[in-house]
């Protein structure tokens, strides 16, 4: 218990005081891009699998998600988690 109280005063200190933006902002952009296009790129080629094994309900999130992007930008993803459940 007392590493979480310690994570959460680590994480906390420098997200109060705006050092963590400072930080953040010293990192090249292409930098922080290619480390949240590394975290992302599993999910995103798993799309194409899960469409082809479960293609109602797959499908039914990405379609919900390309026309709340196209209509709703703000709420994209809940509707495509809507969209989702209900075809679930």
């Amino acid at each position: 218990m007392g590493a979480y109280v310690v994570a959460a005063l680590v994480s906390l200190v420098p997200g109060a005081t705006g050092l963590f933006g400072k930080l953040l902002a010293a990192v090249p952009q292409p930098i922080t891009a290619g480390v949240l296009a590394g975290v992302l790129l599993p999910f995103a080629m798993r799309v194409a699998a899960a469409v082809a094994e479960n293609p109602a309900p797959a499908g039914a999130l990405v379609i919900g998600y390309l026309v709340g992007r196209r209509f709703a930008p703000r709420y994209a993803v809940f509707l495509a988690l809507g969209l989702g459940v209900l075809v679930a």
